[in-house]
């Protein structure tokens, strides 16, 4: 397994995740970023509270989605945008 498989990722508990204007903004107090997501990175930011691997998320956001694109699929964007979140200093 990779360490990827065995992430529990976290999000960071300062930034704030909002609702505006039909968008998902989180909002980085640290450095005074926003940034816009779309609703599935919302709900794996949502998902991303320490208890569950990247596995558990990609299962979680399959079991919400209507006309869910195949499993591998999900775990492809979750990794991506978990990395996303990474890169730009969102997880602890």
């Amino acid at each position: 397994m990779s360490d990827v498989d065995d992430a529990r990722p976290r999000a960071r508990e300062d930034v704030i995740l909002r609702s505006v204007a039909g968008d998902w903004v989180l909002y980085d107090p640290r450095t005074q970023d926003l940034h816009v997501l779309n609703v599935t990175a919302a709900a794996v930011w949502s998902c991303a509270d320490g208890t569950r691997d990247v596995a558990a998320i990609a299962e979680a956001l399959g079991e919400h989605l209507d006309g869910a694109p195949e499993p591998d699929e999900i775990r492809t964007d979750v990794e991506r945008v978990l990395a996303r979140f990474g890169d730009d200093g969102l997880l602890e």
